[in-house]
Formats: C-alpha cells, structure tokens, sequence
C-alpha cells in the first residue's frame, strides 16, 4: 500500500528509494547575479525527475529580485508512482526582496 501524500517539503527519501540530487550554482560578481540549477532523479526503475532552475539578481540600494521555474516529470506507464503525483507541483515564481 502507498502511503506517500504528495506536499511542499516532502523530503526526497520519501519519494523515491533510490536517488540521485545534483545541484550547479554559478555567480556571475560583475553582475550581481546567481543562477542555480537543481535535478533530483530517480535511480530505480522509474524514469522520474524533478529540475529546477532559480536565478537572484542583485538591484542594488538593498533590493534584490528572484525568479524560478520547477518541472517534475513523472512516468505515464506506472501506477502509484510518487513522481506522478507530484507533478502538480511543477510552478513558476518570482520574489521582491528588500533588506533593511
């Protein structure tokens, strides 16, 4: 029986028994940006992923503005496949911040 309840932060051991998480992050100083790159895959017989890319911007005079898109891709031919029910977590977002 799957007991697994698709939610924000569901840890990864809960998705899968066997995975691999891979993160690139590269800053660019002389433009006051940082992309990131996040894949999350599953190793067994599955063919589940979870990317992600996420990018903060610098402004200036204490702003900085954030941007992010999540696609989780799962497989069409296997029942009760915990990426298959997190697909409806796949989004876009962007964020304002000010530090003060």
């Amino acid at each position: 029986q799957n007991l697994f309840i698709p939610g924000v932060g569901t840890p990864y051991a809960l998705i899968t028994s066997e995975g691999l998480l891979l993160n690139i992050e590269k800053e660019f100083p002389d433009y006051d940006l940082t992309l990131d790159f996040n894949a999350f895959l599953d190793a067994t017989s599955g063919n589940g992923r979870l990317l992600s890319l996420e990018g903060e911007y610098d402004l200036g005079e204490s702003f900085e503005i954030g941007f992010g898109i999540t696609k989780i891709f799962g497989h069409k031919n296997r029942e009760n496949y915990n990426f298959n029910n997190m697909k409806s977590f796949s989004s876009i977002r962007s964020r304002i911040t000010y530090y003060f």
